[in-house]
């Protein structure tokens, strides 16, 4: 027991303002620091390094310092990057597309949210805009459109005039 008399655990730090348990290995720097004050509780490193998750002594999670995240890889290059996974989105029950997003795979930005979400009959693919189309692409390019406003199909225009234009 570090700051008590009759520790509770195997090693346990207790002190009257913030407690901090810090580790250092010479090589590769890893930091382990858990703090409770005001702000709340923190895991984290204390300098230039990415904070790592390891299961069996097998990286598993690692945040970089940029604070991208990477499941499967050691050098996330986006804010969330899975590798040789799949992201699963699972609340128990039938999800129809509502405006709370639960259990949906939810895209927001410029003011609109795109959903991925199914029920028992069908799979949902859309957003809540009605001045925004929907697009299918391949190779970058609209295959697809869907107008956001008259619900017009379109197979190789972006304009479609009527219910259905080829």
């Amino acid at each position: 027991g570090i700051g008590t008399a009759s520790p509770a655990y195997e090693l346990e730090v207790s002190t009257a303002s913030n407690s901090r348990i810090t580790a250092s290995n010479t090589g590769y720097s890893v930091v382990n620091h858990l703090q409770a004050d005001s702000t709340g509780g923190w895991v984290g490193t204390l300098s230039n390094h990415p904070l790592i998750i390891k299961t069996n002594n097998t990286e598993k999670v690692r945040v970089t310092t940029a604070g991208n995240v990477g499941i499967g890889t050691t050098d996330p290059s986006q804010k969330l990057e899975v590798t040789d996974g799949r992201i699963f989105i699972n609340n128990g029950s039938n999800i129809s597309p509502d405006a709370s997003g639960n259990g949906q795979l939810s895209i927001t930005g410029s003011g609109y949210t795109g959903y991925i979400t199914l029920d028992g009959t069908s799979m949902f693919v859309g957003h809540n805009s009605s001045a925004r189309d929907l697009r299918l692409q391949t190779n970058e390019t609209t295959r697809v459109t869907i107008d956001g406003s008259s619900g017009n199909v379109g197979i190789g225009t972006t304009n479609p005039s009527t219910d259905f234009s080829v």
